[in-house]
């Protein structure tokens, strides 16, 4: 039953890889850099959105989370609707099908972004439109999700920190748990325990404390989660503060942004957080924004890809399939 799991687990992780059409190529055919980018499609089963390059004058789908170039245009019909962020200037653009068509489409025209964090998240969005994982690699999709491929069953999981970049020197540790004995966290340095807590809460969240070893910036930690007739589950983060200037220069961007509770202001904020790999950052961002906008499909697609990161098999799979239901919404 076990080896049953095991390929169950494999095969939803290497199924959820592919589901990102692949466009770093259309990145490379439209230019060198790229100024904007889709970041919500809404009601796309009642309309089409297309995009064409100026060069080749062919008009092709277009999909969230996709990179712009000046000279693309954009055409809508039926009730679609699309949002672009523009990186330089850092506005949204909204288009139907009353301001864009193939008669008259919007055509695509901004500035190369200038700054370091606007940078990160035109890097993360490349990442992402390769595909899920290892720039459409499918065997790296399959080493990754094989290393924690029960997290799919187990019977208490950690949610954070879990393989992740953490900037907070007393991080919050969070994790679900469907055991009746209480279940023990531990964090460990180099295999010596600095830090033990119990609690028999389903769903617990206990902050590091100040009377424990302080985090050294840079280094490893592991954290166990154990209960009694149970194996234990054993993740990691790095502690990676952020230096003073380095924060006020990420704040001040932030500030700069679209609200973070919106869809586009969120996933800005989250491939910037993806990019320097704090996962965790970047999912509380996305969760935050999905609870008030759950049917939003790019908010799905980049929870997806942090969980499988994370070797949450668990979160993985459950988003996955709320984001295949409603792509199949579509009529």
């Amino acid at each position: 039953m076990k080896g049953l799991k095991r390929t169950a687990a494999l095969l939803i992780l290497v199924a959820i890889a592919g589901f990102l059409p692949a466009r770093a190529a259309r990145a490379k055919e439209d230019g060198p850099s790229p100024v904007a980018a889709i970041t919500e499609i809404k009601d796309a089963g009642e309309g089409k959105i297309q995009w064409r390059d100026a060069a080749t004058g062919q008009w092709k789908d277009a999909g969230i989370l996709q990179n712009l170039y000046n000279g693309n245009q954009l055409a809508l019909t039926g009730k679609a609707e699309a949002s672009l962020f523009f990186f330089d200037v850092k506005n949204v653009a909204k288009l139907t099908a009353e301001t864009a068509t193939t008669k008259k489409p919007f055509v695509v025209t901004g500035k190369k972004a200038k700054d370091r964090q606007t940078e990160k998240v035109i890097k993360g969005l490349q990442a992402v439109s390769d595909g899920l994982l290892g720039r459409e690699d499918p065997s790296e999709m399959v080493t990754l999700s094989a290393r924690d491929p029960l997290s799919l069953f187990h019977p208490y999981l950690l949610v954070a920190p879990r393989f992740t970049r953490a900037a907070e020197a007393r991080p919050e540790f969070e994790w679900i748990s469907d055991v009746p004995a209480p279940v023990t966290l531990t964090v460990e340095k180099s295999r010596q325990e600095l830090w033990r807590a119990t609690s028999a809460e389903k769903n617990p969240r206990l902050a590091y404390p100040d009377s424990a070893a302080t985090l050294q910036a840079g280094e490893t930690y592991t954290v166990r989660l154990e209960a009694e007739g149970n194996e234990p589950e054993v993740t990691q983060f790095i502690y990676s503060p952020l230096k003073e200037r380095e924060a006020q220069a990420a704040e001040e961007w932030e500030k700069s942004l679209p609200p973070g509770n919106e869809p586009t202001g969120a996933v800005v904020r989250a491939l910037a957080a993806m990019e320097g790999r704090y996962y965790d950052k970047a999912r509380r961002i996305l969760e935050g924004a999905r609870r008030g906008h759950p049917k939003d499909r790019t908010l799905a697609t980049l929870l997806v890809k942090i969980y499988v990161e994370q070797r949450n098999g668990y979160m993985a799979y459950r988003t996955q399939r709320e984001l295949e239901e409603l792509t199949q919404a579509k009529p």
